[in-house]
């Protein structure tokens, strides 16, 4: 894994002319999640817009949690993968009011003979309760594997909750970068306890922040909000 990680390292600062490996990792641990929970809300902001005005409100408003992805990285040269770094918050369905994020990551890897590099925003809108349990199984592998069904919406598809019957998770995406499509089946997604502490100052576990209404680090007060915006 930690190959792999470094090959689309590599391969992203070649292509995108990214500069050099050092420097890249200045910041502090916590400059990092707040930087994280920044992007987090320019991405679901910038995402109430994919496609057709109001095609993710829907899901939304009836979601339990939310796993957001503001820069989801796809690299292929001989070795493919894709990274990116995230938040996953969870909602009070009786109040309707957003909890706190806890930090994940998603990773997925292949083989192939592609080069090229896509980087995408992800918003996974989380609507069962199955979905959520799954997601909070640390490492668990997004698909038929974890049991649950995963709809990807995309151009053309009505912002309707009933396109999504039967589904678990819907995910959003918007891409940009030379690989054509994007999919999550097999990636896996991890928690980041650390992280969670670090940002909120106390040990709180990803289920904790994503299940019950706990205090949290007001500095995502406005994550919580644009997601409120829905």
């Amino acid at each position: 894994m930690r190959q792999m990680r470094l090959v689309l390292l590599i391969v992203a600062m070649v292509v995108l002319g990214l500069g050099t490996l050092a420097g890249t990792r200045q910041a502090s641990a916590l400059t990092e999640q707040e930087e994280l929970v920044q992007r987090a809300t320019i991405a679901v902001t910038s995402l109430k817009n994919f496609n057709d005005v109001g095609v993710i409100r829907p899901y939304i408003k009836g979601a339990r949690a939310v796993v957001i992805i503001p820069s989801f990285v796809k690299a292929g040269f001989i070795v493919g993968g894709a990274h990116g770094e995230g938040v996953i918050i969870g909602r009070n369905t009786k109040t309707g009011a957003w909890r706190y994020p806890a930090f994940i990551s998603l990773t997925e890897g292949s083989l192939g003979l592609q080069i090229g590099v896509d980087e995408s925003e992800i918003m996974m809108v989380v609507l069962t309760e199955k979905g959520m349990n799954a997601l909070l199984h640390n490492g668990v592998k997004l698909g038929a594997e974890a049991g649950i069904a995963i709809l990807t919406i995309g151009a053309g598809r009505e912002g309707s909750t009933t396109t999504a019957v039967g589904a678990d998770v819907v995910t959003f995406a918007r891409s940009k970068g030379l690989f054509a499509g994007l999919s999550i089946e097999g990636a896996v997604l991890s928690q980041d306890q650390a992280a969670n502490t670090v940002y909120h100052g106390k040990a709180y576990s990803t289920k904790q922040l994503v299940t019950t209404d706990v205090r949290g680090n007001r500095g995502a007060d406005g994550l919580r909000s644009a997601l409120g915006g829905y």
